[in-house]
């Protein structure tokens, strides 16, 4: 009996140990999360806002002055229209001239949207640049834009122009009317993301069928 007790007494003791161990691993969990935020947070200012010097700093107000300018921002919805009406005059069998002329335009506007961004993000540093919704799909759409301007001459890589469309979206900055729909129209999707996902299946289907069926009939005449 006394033998029992004991090894009673010593399992109790270990168990004992053991809740305490765990309720101090517990404890411990929440402030080494806290110390894992508060560390990345120091790496995301010392990284992400750019003040290295005193003449930076004065290079990123010379930026903020020129792409807060009301004049720049009514130039890039300008250059945002004309891209438009230069995406919407391409069509097949182009003149090589217009084809040129188009290509050129294009160099131009992406150009002029890099310029834009990576002066907007100097003055702005990243860490304020990304907060931004907007600031966010420029960045993608110029990043698209340069990716397609430097495989240009790869095949099989034309879908990549189609993202060229996503820069008319550019306009809801300056349209609050558009910026209001796209937004509600973001909301609903949110929503309604099943549904969404299963048109997208159906349109999809319908495409590839489109394809199967329709895409000889174009392909026998290329060459006449």
């Amino acid at each position: 009996m006394v033998l029992n007790d004991i090894i009673e007494q010593a399992a109790g003791r270990q168990s004992k140990a053991s809740e305490r161990e765990r309720e101090e691993e517990e404890e411990e969990k929440p402030k080494f999360k806290e110390k894992c935020v508060a560390q990345c947070l120091k790496c995301i200012d010392v990284c992400c806002i750019w003040d290295c010097c005193t003449c930076w700093i004065y290079f990123q107000e010379f930026c903020s002055i020129i792409v807060f300018d009301p004049f720049m921002e009514l130039f890039i919805t300008l250059c945002i229209v004309v891209n438009t009406l230069f995406m919407a005059m391409d069509h097949h069998d182009m003149d090589p001239g217009f084809e040129a002329f188009l290509k050129n335009g294009n160099y131009f506007f992406t150009a002029t949207f890099a310029i834009e961004a990576g002066l907007k993000l100097i003055a702005m540093s990243p860490k304020f640049y990304f907060q931004d919704g907007w600031n966010i799909f420029d960045f993608f759409i110029v990043a698209l834009s340069l990716i397609e301007l430097s495989l240009e001459g790869v095949q099989g890589l034309s879908v990549l122009r189609s993202f060229r469309l996503l820069r008319v979206f550019k306009l809801a900055k300056s349209w609050p009317t558009l910026n209001l729909l796209i937004s509600i129209m973001g909301k609903t999707v949110g929503a309604l993301g099943n549904l969404t996902f299963v048109l997208g299946i159906i349109i999809f289907i319908f495409a590839v069928m489109g394809m199967q069926l329709f895409g000889s009939n174009y392909t026998k005449f290329k060459h006449l």
